[in-house]
C-alpha cells in the first residue's frame, strides 16, 4: 500500500485573521501548491489560523459543552459542541477573498458558500470517521483545521481512491492552527484514522460549496444588530477626543456598502454602513473620534462637527457591543 505523507516543512500560502484571509505566500509557492494538489488532491496549509485568532477560538471551545454524535453508516462516534466557535470560522471564510484563494490552490469552479462544524474526537475503536467522500451538496474542496487543545495521536486524514482502495496521501495534521485543504470528488473517498492515547483530536470540518448560501449577509448562527439603532444598554462614554482602538475580539467582513462586525466572544453582529466603515476602518490604529472626523470630512466636503458626532455616538454604541476600546 502506497501511502504519500505531507511533507514537513510546506511553505505557508495564507493566514486567517480577525480582518480575513491574507496571503503571505509567494507566486511560486502558489504554483507548487497547486501541482502538489493536482497530483496528491490535497495540499496542507501551514499556520493557517493567525495565532491570536486560534487563541479565541481555542477558549471558546474550552467554555463549551459537546454533546455525542454518532453518524450512521460513517462508524463514527464524536462529539459536536455548543458554541460560536464555527459561526465565526464561517463567517471569517465565507468570503469572496477567501474563496478566489482557495480556487487559486484547488483549480475548482467559482464558490459561493461555506458549510461547516466543528468535531472533537476520542481515543477508542469505532470512534474515527471510516471512508466516505463528501460528493453532496455542490461541495468543490473541503478543509480541516486543527484547533486541538494538546498534540494528540493517530486521527490522520487518509484519502484513497474508490476504483481500485489506493491510498494516495496521508497527512497527520498536528500542528496548531495548522489544516489540510483536500479534493471532494465522486472518484475519491477519505477517512479519519483512530486517535491514540488520552488526548483527543478537536478540528474545524468545513466544505466550500458552488451553491449560495441561504443568507449571504452572514451565518444563521450569528445574531445581527443594525447600525444606527441605539442599543438597549447604556453606550459607553465617548468623547470626541477618547483614545479609541477596535478591540481584538473583533472581525470584519466587507459586504455591498459597508461592513459586518462580528464579536468573536459573543458572536453578536453589527452592521454598518459605508460611512460607518470608514470610521471603522480608521479606528483599527489608535485615534480619537475627532480626528476620525477631520479625515472623513476632508473626503466627503461634510460638516465636521456633524460628523464628529455621528463617529462619536458610533464607538459608544461599538464599544458597549465589546467591538471597540476606549482606551482613555
Amino acid at each position: 500500500m502506497n501511502r504519500r505523507r505531507a511533507a514537513v516543512s510546506v511553505t505557508p500560502l495564507l493566514t486567517l485573521t480577525p480582518h480575513g484571509i491574507e496571503v503571505i505566500g509567494s507566486a511560486r509557492a502558489f504554483a507548487r501548491a497547486r501541482a502538489l494538489y493536482e497530483r496528491e488532491h490535497a495540499v496542507p496549509l501551514p499556520r493557517f489560523l493567525a495565532p491570536r485568532l486560534l487563541r479565541i477560538i481555542r477558549a471558546q471551545i474550552a467554555e463549551s459543552r459537546f454533546r455525542r454524535a454518532i453518524h450512521k453508516g460513517f462508524g463514527s462516534d464524536q462529539f459536536l459542541p455548543r458554541h460560536n466557535a464555527t459561526a465565526a470560522l464561517i463567517f471569517l471564510l465565507d468570503d469572496p477573498r477567501a474563496f478566489a484563494e482557495i480556487r487559486r490552490v484547488t483549480g475548482c469552479g467559482p464558490l459561493r458558500s461555506v458549510a461547516a462544524s466543528i468535531r472533537r474526537a476520542i481515543a477508542g475503536k469505532g470512534r474515527s470517521l471510516s471512508w466516505h467522500d463528501d460528493n453532496a451538496e455542490q461541495r468543490r474542496a473541503a478543509i480541516t483545521i486543527n484547533l486541538s487543545p494538546r498534540p494528540y495521536r493517530g486521527g490522520h486524514l487518509q484519502i484513497r481512491r474508490k476504483r481500485d482502495g489506493q491510498i494516495v496521501k496521508e497527512i497527520a495534521n498536528v500542528g496548531p492552527g495548522d489544516a489540510v485543504l483536500f479534493r471532494v470528488s465522486a472518484a475519491l473517498e477519505h477517512r479519519n484514522t483512530e486517535v491514540i492515547g488520552s488526548n483527543h483530536k478537536t478540528a474545524f470540518s468545513g466544505w466550500f460549496r458552488s451553491a449560495p448560501s441561504l443568507d449571504r449577509s452572514f451565518p444563521a448562527q450569528l445574531k445581527c444588530h443594525p447600525g444606527g439603532r441605539r442599543n438597549s444598554r447604556a453606550a459607553y462614554e465617548v468623547t470626541p477626543s477618547s483614545r479609541i482602538v477596535a478591540s481584538e475580539n473583533t472581525a470584519i467582513r466587507c459586504i455591498d456598502r459597508g461592513a459586518l462586525l462580528l464579536n468573536l466572544r459573543s458572536g453578536a453582529v453589527f452592521r454598518l454602513d459605508a460611512v460607518g466603515t470608514e470610521m471603522f476602518e480608521r479606528a483599527r490604529r489608535r485615534t480619537t473620534p475627532r480626528q476620525i472626523a477631520r479625515a472623513i470630512a476632508a473626503s466627503y466636503d461634510a460638516p465636521v462637527e456633524l460628523i464628529e458626532r455621528d463617529a462619536t455616538r458610533l464607538v459608544g454604541e461599538l464599544a458597549s457591543r465589546g467591538l471597540m476600546e476606549i482606551i482613555s
